[in-house]
């Protein structure tokens, strides 16, 4: 998993939603993408079997640092995943997101091998004046 951002959501009067996408490299730093559009396959290569996100575990915080995070079922806001698990919606349920957070989506990639588990991390917008 390359990490990084993988959605941006804004905190606003209507919920916002957005699909989720992480972005693969192995070890080597070969892009593990499901269509290239050049160069080899490594999706094949490695096998990907499915990649799937959950809001269970999910956390909550003003930095990037999963270690300083708190639940994301201790806010106020409302965070959904689609019946699919592809896009995740933010709902501030009437309350002001004052600075910049995120949300870390724990994410499962079956391959090949195993498994490879981590958190996809999905910024979160103050709220508009």
């Amino acid at each position: 998993y390359k990490g990084g951002n993988v959605a941006t959501l804004t905190s606003g009067l209507v919920p916002d939603t957005k699909p989720l996408a992480i972005t693969f490299q192995d070890a080597y730093g070969n892009n593990v993408v499901e269509n290239p559009t050049s160069g080899h396959n490594y999706w094949k290569f490695y096998d990907i079997k499915s990649v799937t996100y959950t809001l269970d575990g999910a956390m909550w915080g003003t930095s990037t640092d999963v270690t300083k995070a708190t639940k994301l079922s201790d806010t106020p806001y409302g965070v959904t995943l689609d019946s699919t698990n592809t896009k995740i919606t933010f709902n501030n349920n009437g309350n002001t997101v004052n600075t910049k957070s995120y949300i870390f989506v724990p994410f499962t990639v079956k391959h090949k091998w195993g498994e490879l588990t981590g958190y996809a991390l999905v910024t979160v917008n103050v709220t508009p004046n």
